[in-house]
């Protein structure tokens, strides 16, 4: 069998105080990007984007920028950003040169048609929107028109007979599905640590108490199991919220939560 030679450009190096990027030409800009590490290692460090770049990096100006959480990507996070849809995030990948690839996204008008050419009539999807309705699905029937966009509405039946209307993105393939977005929640900083690493110390019992229900009802809602996918940006710099999932009014970290299925 013929090996396969992974696009790598650039070069990702670990120094004492963290991990370095040093960046190589794609032929329209400047990035890292490691194709070995995007289809065998979901979160490794993928693709870095041009304008990443550091200019200020005094310790070390062979590098170009240091490996701070909101420059790299990994396969998951551009998994997300396409709604775990496998087939326009390896799109997607293959494309990015030198943009954001949030940027790139946007600026992008495929056909939602080809990738999600697995909603056809018939068919058995998984439609991840509504957590207690979550669950898998026969499709009923499809927009008639050549060219898809992201929210077209698509109906499907449950086992019951039961008809409902979910939207394109909403709709994900049973063969690589194995979670659903639910909701976004808005937790009291003082609960992060309690709720990603157990650790309730120095809280207050009406807090602790607070927390523990809260966590009661997401493992009741989600029986397989909860992904806890906690927002970057809030974390550096909480907000405040008058009405959080719960307690008082506080700073507060936007986390998704994905339910296993």
């Amino acid at each position: 069998m013929e090996k396969k030679e992974y696009i790598k450009i650039g070069k990702a190096i670990q120094l004492e105080d963290g991990l370095y990027f040093q960046f190589g030409n794609s032929g329209e800009g400047y990035i890292f990007k490691d194709e070995y590490a995007y289809e065998h290692d979901f979160s490794a460090p993928c693709y870095v984007s041009e304008s990443s770049r550091d200019e200020y990096n005094n310790r070390y100006p062979e590098y170009d920028c240091k490996a701070k959480d909101d420059i790299w990507y990994s396969h998951d996070s551009l998994l997300k950003l396409c709604f775990d849809n496998h087939k326009w995030c390896d799109a997607v990948f293959s494309t990015l040169q030198w943009a954001f690839p949030e940027t790139h996204i946007q600026d992008s008008n495929p056909d939602f048609k080809y990738y999600w050419d697995f909603v056809r009539p018939g068919s058995s999807v998984r439609w991840c929107g509504p957590i207690r309705l979550a669950g898998t699905y026969i499709v009923v029937s499809v927009p008639d028109k050549s060219y898809w966009e992201i929210d077209e509405v698509i109906k499907i039946q449950d086992d019951n007979g039961d008809i409902y209307k979910a939207l394109l993105y909403e709709l994900k393939d049973p063969k690589t599905c194995k979670a659903c977005y639910w909701r976004t929640c808005q937790i009291p900083l003082y609960a992060v640590c309690a709720i990603e690493n157990d650790d309730f110390s120095g809280l207050e019992e009406e807090d602790i108490k607070n927390i523990k229900a809260f966590l009661d009802m997401v493992y009741n809602m989600c029986p397989n199991g909860c992904i806890f996918d906690w927002d970057r940006e809030s974390l550096d710099s909480p907000y405040f919220c008058v009405h959080p999932e719960f307690g008082l009014s506080s700073d507060v970290v936007d986390v998704k939560l994905y339910k296993n299925l």
